[in-house]
């Protein structure tokens, strides 16, 4: 009906866009879109980082830089400032 029709739009809208730098430990996401140079978008390509690929941030360093993420059973580290060009959904 109307109700569950409203409740979709309702929801489409809550979708929150981040920085994949921006997630928090454990917090997941869906890639969105990569702004890296062709060679770095390559290398995360082969490790499976794609569009609407889940990525799972794992474990922030102290310093914030490296930080591991997940995708799949690929865990791997990428630097704050190339985790700053991916953008996920939340």
């Amino acid at each position: 009906g109307l109700g569950d029709v409203y409740k979709r739009q309702t929801l489409k809208r809550c979708v929150m866009k981040k920085k994949c730098s921006e997630l928090k430990e454990n917090e997941e996401g869906i890639i969105k879109n990569i702004c890296l140079d062709e060679r770095k978008k390559f290398r995360l390509l082969h490790l499976g980082a794609m569009p609407n690929a889940k990525i799972i941030c794992k474990v922030k360093s102290p310093f914030g830089s490296p930080i591991a993420y997940q995708i799949h059973s690929c865990v791997f580290a990428l630097r704050r400032e190339d985790a700053q060009e991916i953008e996920v959904e939340v």
